[in-house]
């Protein structure tokens, strides 16, 4: 509850600063090409949700693809103009009218006129996606290295060395664009970018270096508020039986937590989704080979939405235990549950079904639960 009223305080405090401009409107028009007969929408993305609100819509109704849509804005943010089932062009209204012009056979050439910030975060996807790309091939060679146990020590190192050359890399883009951006608003998507791939530490130290450069800025502030909520989340729940969760498996069984009472088992919160996730799963991996002869398993709890997407991450990444999903994204009966606010999370359980150590992780993980399991 202290932590939920955290939250309830900050977003207060950022609908109450922005009062001097309720009578402000934002104006996104322009021509959306290959989209005759579609629906086109304007969603503000808020800072305190994970849900997008629609603020204004309309049918393109012809070849020519001009549409015009605005709403009411009372202070700057993240938004998002959508065609129905379809492409996505972020913006940001540091500007009351934006002009956007795209094509839905090629969503990653759209323009922006009329709005700096927009134009940076598009930028920023712009470099990410070759170092993103690059470290998505890094991470399956090492993958592919894990599974070949005839890899010399050489090639071993060669691999594992290209991989966090590729990871700093990726880093280096993120932190370079957070450090240097002059919106609060495109530094406070950055950081969100971010989140998913730098270590909690120098991410810590980002928000903090850009909290300082703009302190009334509501998104930073709502971030550091769920930053400190989710290096708090489960340890209410440390030393405590576990709540018991009920949920299908793969095949559409009823499983339930309290059937593994009598063995040690990490229950593994994740989703195909979470890049952070798909980077501690060998870790997890480790830990499952080495110990699951000494009454020890995993049951993954995953927070996905589509059924596909997350049987291919299992097969993907080898994950060769238990997997259960209500398959209804941050709407799971596992987020309530377990009172999730951020993933990845994990809870060890004791053969008496108690909670007995929270957020094990890295490549001390195996050794964590082994000495937990003597």
């Amino acid at each position: 509850m202290k932590s939920v009223s955290k939250l309830a305080a900050v977003v207060l405090v950022a609908l109450c600063s922005c009062k001097q401009q309720e009578n402000r409107v934002l104006v996104v028009s322009g021509n959306i090409r290959n989209a005759a007969g579609k629906k086109i929408m304007l969603a503000e993305l808020p800072y305190a949700s994970s849900s997008r609100l629609v603020v204004d819509s309309a049918t393109i109704l012809d070849s020519s693809g001009n549409f015009r849509l605005q709403a009411s804005q009372s202070q700057e943010n993240v938004y998002q103009l959508f065609v129905s089932n379809g492409a996505g062009f972020l913006l940001i209204n540091d500007a009351d009218n934006i002009s956007v012009t795209a094509d839905v056979l090629e969503p990653e050439k759209y323009t922006v006129q009329g709005s700096p910030a927009s134009l940076s975060i598009q930028q920023l996807y712009k470099s990410f996606l070759p170092a993103y790309n690059n470290w998505q091939a890094a991470n399956e060679a090492v993958k592919s290295m894990e599974q070949n146990k005839q890899t010399g020590d050489s090639a071993r190192s060669a691999v594992l060395q290209q991989r966090d050359q590729q990871q700093q890399q990726l880093n280096n883009v993120l932190i370079q664009y957070i450090q240097t951006e002059p919106n609060a608003t495109a530094r406070y998507f950055g950081l969100g970018m971010a989140k998913n791939f730098l270590s909690p530490t120098t991410w810590n130290e980002q928000l903090e270096k850009s909290i300082a450069a703009f302190p009334n800025h509501p998104g930073l502030s709502v971030l550091k508020v769920k930053a400190g909520m989710a290096s708090e989340q489960g340890s209410h729940l440390l030393n405590k039986s576990a709540p018991e969760l009920v949920m299908q498996d793969t095949s559409g069984a009823d499983i339930a937590l309290s059937s593994f009472r009598g063995r040690w088992v990490l229950v593994d919160c994740w989703a195909s989704w979470c890049a952070p996730c798909r980077k501690e799963n060998p870790n997890i991996l480790a830990a499952y080979r080495k110990l699951n002869k000494r009454n020890f398993t995993v049951l993954g709890v995953s927070l996905d939405k589509e059924r596909a997407a997350w049987l291919q991450a299992i097969q993907k990444d080898t994950l060769i235990w238990t997997h259960v999903s209500d398959l209804k994204y941050w709407d799971s009966k596992a987020a309530s549950t377990f009172e999730i606010q951020s993933l990845p999370f994990n809870m060890l359980v004791d053969p008496r079904g108690t909670v007995v150590a929270i957020n094990l992780t890295g490549d001390s993980l195996t050794q964590k639960i082994a000495a937990l399991l003597k």
